[in-house]
């Protein structure tokens, strides 16, 4: 039999019969990408293990080593659901395509507590695939400033304010958080919280201290707390004066470009939560580097 024939039966068959067959064989694809290399505990990663009976139709696994037991889905995102495997494939495909959570929620028919889960399970693991990121050569850094946002929670004696809105103060004030953006020429990005007001040597280090390679060109504006950061880290630092746009052949237009786009894809969610705001830091990051979605099920979801 070749392959149009069994296209052809596969084709004839329920739509039912079709995802079940489609489930079956991505199962399939999950274990072939996760063991390619033979079977290994995902909890310490020793390879002395033995068949130990089975798991909701799963086949488990018993570590001889840390005496652990697993599945195949172990500490992946469809480790512990009760989805089949191709809404999870869908779900990615719709939300990296900027699908809202309600629009989203009636596709695949999933609520609302269970779509908002799923993100943040995707977008820990975009987070785990990014964390080692580092920039080098000629790296551009500037903070950007989004209000705080305690979306979703009521906070006894502070008033809500509507989405969008502004600051009840002039400039930099507590009620803004600070996000530092460093990137290079071969389109690295570290991008986090550093916190609040004008930023400090010691918030630089925390972000971008093992994250540059050392001999890097640190083109920055004039903030002074560059100079003691790159003076530590072995940096060539070059500051863009004040009023001015470069400073010989350096300038900040690219990082500042990045948190442009940041803004507006922060804006297409309608407010976001600031204890997840690192989360969809981490999400433009990935959008801005142009992987596919099929890069996010292979790298994130099926990761070990």
């Amino acid at each position: 039999m070749n392959l149009q024939e069994i296209t052809n039966i596969l084709k004839s068959l329920p739509r039912e019969q079709q995802l079940t067959i489609a489930n079956l064989l991505q199962q399939e694809e999950i274990k072939l990408n996760r063991f390619q290399n033979g079977y290994k505990c995902p909890h310490c990663q020793e390879t002395k293990i033995r068949k130990f009976g089975n798991a909701r139709g799963n086949q488990r696994y018993l570590c001889m080593s840390c005496k652990k037991t697993f599945t195949e889905y172990t500490k992946s995102v469809f480790f512990s659901t009760k989805k089949p495997l191709n809404v999870w494939i869908d779900y990615i495909n719709l939300m990296m395509n900027g699908l809202s959570l309600k629009k989203i929620c009636d596709k695949l028919n999933i609520s609302k507590p269970t779509a908002f889960s799923w993100r943040h399970k995707i977008l820990n693991y975009i987070k785990k695939y990014q964390e080692n990121t580092t920039v080098s050569g000629i790296v551009e850094a500037d903070e950007t400033f989004l209000l705080e946002s305690h979306k979703g929670v009521h906070l006894e004696g502070v008033k809500g304010r509507k989405r969008g809105g502004s600051s009840k103060y002039r400039g930099l004030s507590f009620e803004q958080v600070g996000i530092l953006v460093a990137l290079d020429r071969d389109k690295n990005v570290i991008s986090e919280i550093y916190g609040r007001g004008k930023i400090t040597t010691k918030q630089i280090s925390n972000v971008l201290e093992k994250s540059i390679e050392t001999n890097s060109v640190l083109v920055t504006d004039s903030c002074r707390s560059y100079v003691k950061f790159a003076s530590d880290n072995n940096l060539v630092l070059k500051q863009i004066e004040s009023g001015k746009h470069k400073n010989g052949i350096y300038h900040i237009n690219n990082v500042n470009s990045y948190h442009s786009g940041l803004k507006d894809f922060i804006r297409g969610f309608k407010g976001i939560s600031t204890k997840y705001l690192n989360n969809y830091l981490n999400w433009f990051k990935w959008v801005k580097s142009c992987q596919s979605n099929q890069d996010l099920i292979k790298n994130c979801l099926i990761a070990v």
